[in-house]
């Protein structure tokens, strides 16, 4: 039964990825490319001129432009706080019982790094840099007296956010933000009464090693005040092989960030959807990954399964 609820959730999981996806082509197909005027209206991308003066693509300047682009950016401090539900994932071949939704308290600091300009009037990048501390637990809050197992977890990371922001009207501060976002975690966790089972042998009052991965929709209210709505997905180690870990961070970064190589090229031919593109692509890919490595931990190397933790919760972000 829990093999086929867990079938069941990932390919719910795929196709609602699978529709985003098709929808948004389906927009941007619609899309007319960015004329030459829109092109010549550009601020803070000027100098990438060169990249659009022929139909073959400058590769030399395109690295420069990719090297150099976080010079034009400011930077602000951030902090944000963020409260959710996790639902953690156990594999399939153990037959055990799910273990218990519960409460997660999230605080991050770190730095924001926006354009202070609109690209093409409309367009903003963000990037930024962060570390969190956390609490996962069902001891207290919504879940607490649902529950007869316990499950506790302190968490400690650190990370990088990216994406891109559209101004929702003309003359307006208010922005939507389509952001993706990739995490080292370290978690030390307590299980009660499920420590005596062999798959919590490897994670039970241990500290164990993990990747994040987070889908974040943030809707910009003033110039320090946000709001945003976040689904992450955490793989936990159950035992650590450096080789095939760096061989999977390696598959990661290389799915991750050729789009962002190609930037002004897909902004020149996509147009204001282009965020949109990008934050479909970049989550579908760490999704469906962190699905994958459920079950085997380093996919695409054997390995052993991994504990997967899903979650979605909402958050406020104040920057300075």
């Amino acid at each position: 039964m829990q093999k086929l609820r867990h079938r069941q959730e990932v390919n719910k999981l795929l196709y609602i990825i699978m529709l985003g996806i098709f929808a948004s082509i389906n927009i941007f197909a619609q899309n007319e490319p960015l004329t030459p005027q829109q092109l010549d209206s550009i601020t803070l991308m000027a100098d990438e001129d060169e990249l659009y003066a022929n139909e073959h693509i400058n590769w030399h300047r395109l690295f420069d432009v990719f090297i150099n682009s976080q010079n034009k950016l400011i930077n602000h401090t951030m902090v944000n706080l963020n409260v959710g539900i996790s639902s953690p994932s156990l594999p399939d071949k153990l037959n055990m019982e799910p273990l218990p939704t519960s409460n997660y308290f999230n605080f991050e600091y770190g730095f924001v790094r926006l354009d202070s300009a609109y690209r093409y009037n409309r367009l903003r990048s963000y990037s930024g840099e962060f570390a969190f501390i956390e609490q996962n637990t069902n001891d207290y809050g919504v879940f607490s007296s649902k529950n007869k197992v316990y499950a506790n977890h302190f968490l400690w990371g650190a990370g990088l956010r990216s994406g891109y922001g559209t101004r929702l009207f003309d003359d307006s501060e208010m922005e939507l933000y389509w952001l993706h976002s990739s995490a080292f975690v370290w978690t030390y966790s307590d299980y009660d009464q499920y420590s005596e089972h062999p798959f919590f042998e490897a994670f039970d009052q241990e500290y164990k090693f993990g990747n994040r991965g987070a889908a974040t929709i943030e809707y910009r209210v003033n110039n320090c005040f946000l709001i945003d709505l976040t689904y992450e997905h955490t793989n936990y180690y159950s035992g650590m092989e450096y080789g095939k870990w760096i061989g999977t961070w390696f598959i990661d970064f290389a799915l991750q960030r050729w789009i962002d190589l190609l930037d002004p090229l897909f902004i020149k031919d996509l147009g204001y959807t282009y965020p949109f593109v990008k934050f479909f692509y970049k989550n579908a890919i760490s999704i469906i990954l962190s699905e994958a490595r459920l079950i085997k931990q380093y996919f695409p190397f054997k390995s052993d399964y991994s504990l997967l933790d899903r979650r979605l919760g909402v958050g406020i972000r104040f920057i300075f």
